[in-house]
């Protein structure tokens, strides 16, 4: 089933190609994909585990092989027909891609693309998204909406309010939260001007983060909640290219761990499950915020 871009906001969707492939037949050709696993593991462990996955990595319209080229690193290369068309090649390599990510090693980078911008890693995050029930999806988003507030601020000349929403967080109700994050955001102006030294480019995403929350609040559906926390990656993926930060780790990795953290956090429930969503939420809108420069 290919991915519904109709209900993308086209100025979000990223733009995957195919690179550059070399025959195998006169029918059938290979390409290479570099994957970069999340986390550094060892060489030793991807390839016990990849042994293992390697058989069920099946897909009725490429043909797939693994390698270990070393901690943290896969190579992935995929065979297919010369005519099959692009998207349907990305559709299939995503979805085993997918079951990688799942059963071996959560995926940072496919090729020269984040694992967020294809297709079957979008479905991924839905799917993850309707397991909760709709109250925790909304203050899900909230979070992700709260970590990424010192840029919102930033960009309208006003001063965060991030410690005091995740204090309402970890210590008071968590519908008041929600009320209070959604305030935050519709205070925004339609437009923002992003801090000195970002581009246009991350205030103008910044501005979709803004638009996508308004809409998530509104209608509570499951795609609008989910591209609030896909376009928050995208502006920090920007801020990590634009800026470097003084600890120099990438913010839009340790974002990309979070959203799911969360879920887990949330799906597991127990009573220290907002506090821990609270304290990931308090380092990672302290870490923008030293970023920028701003308090």
């Amino acid at each position: 089933m290919g991915y519904d871009w109709t209900k993308v906001d086209p100025a979000s969707i990223k733009t995957v190609s195919w690179p550059p492939s070399r025959p195998v037949s006169t029918v059938r050709e290979e390409t290479d994909f570099d994957l970069e696993t999340l986390d550094a593991l060892p060489a030793a462990q991807l390839r016990e585990g990849l042994d293992v996955l390697q058989p069920a990595l099946r897909s009725a319209v490429v043909d797939a092989r693994f390698e270990v080229r070393g901690d943290g690193r896969l190579l992935c290369v995929l065979e297919c027909d010369v005519s099959l068309p692009v998207s349907e090649r990305i559709d299939a390599a995503s979805v085993l891609w997918r079951s990688v990510d799942e059963r071996l090693a959560r995926l940072w980078r496919i090729g020269e693309l984040s694992r967020a911008s294809y297709p079957e890693f979008m479905r991924q995050r839905r799917d993850l998204v309707r397991r909760l029930p709709m109250e925790l999806r909304t203050l899900w988003m909230c979070v992700s909406l709260v970590r990424l507030e010192p840029l919102l601020a930033a960009s309208t000349a006003r001063v965060s309010v991030a410690s005091r929403l995740i204090d309402l967080l970890d210590h008071g109700s968590p519908l008041r939260f929600v009320e209070e994050t959604r305030a935050t955001i519709e205070a925004l102006p339609a437009a923002l001007s992003p801090p000195a030294g970002l581009s246009m480019r991350a205030g103008e995403a910044a501005g979709r983060v803004v638009r996508r929350a308004r809409e998530g609040f509104d209608t509570r559906a499951i795609n609008a909640m989910a591209a609030v926390t896909e376009e928050v990656f995208t502006v920090l993926l920007l801020i990590d290219g634009e800026r470097v930060h003084s600890a120099g780790k990438s913010m839009a990795r340790q974002e990309d761990r979070t959203w799911w953290q969360d879920i887990e956090d949330l799906l597991g429930g127990g009573v220290d499950a907002r506090e821990r969503l609270a304290e990931r939420a308090v380092g990672q809108a302290a870490n923008l915020a030293s970023c920028l420069g701003v308090s």
